[in-house]
């Protein structure tokens, strides 16, 4: 797809790379609300004292997650020169994530 008119070349890559940013952007904010409840509760709760670092860890990850893939899908759309290393940093986010949360069988 091009919209000339525009000057932007929108391609299937672009288009993936904004469902990976839009999405890791809705569970990073998701997190940040959990963030929020469990400071309402308070941090003196044993199930919050236990769950808390793991929940500040997701949020640092889908964060990582998100920042890659804004940078990948801005430099995808303004065909920046450093694209492809953003796109690595992207998937690499993706598959470390990935890594982290597959359950060990």
């Amino acid at each position: 797809m091009s919209n000339s008119s525009a000057g932007i070349d929108v391609r299937p890559l672009t288009i993936i790379t904004g469902i990976v940013m839009g999405s890791s952007v809705a569970i990073s904010l998701g997190l940040l609300v959990a963030v929020i409840v469990y400071l309402a509760v308070g941090l003196d709760e044993p199930r919050v004292q236990e769950e808390f670092p793991a929940l500040t860890g997701s949020i640092g990850m889908f964060l990582i997650l998100t920042a890659t893939s804004a940078a990948s899908f801005a430099a995808l759309i303004k065909t920046h020169r450093l694209r492809w290393v953003c796109q690595v940093a992207m998937w690499g986010s993706v598959l470390w994530i990935g890594y982290r949360y597959w359950p060990a069988s």
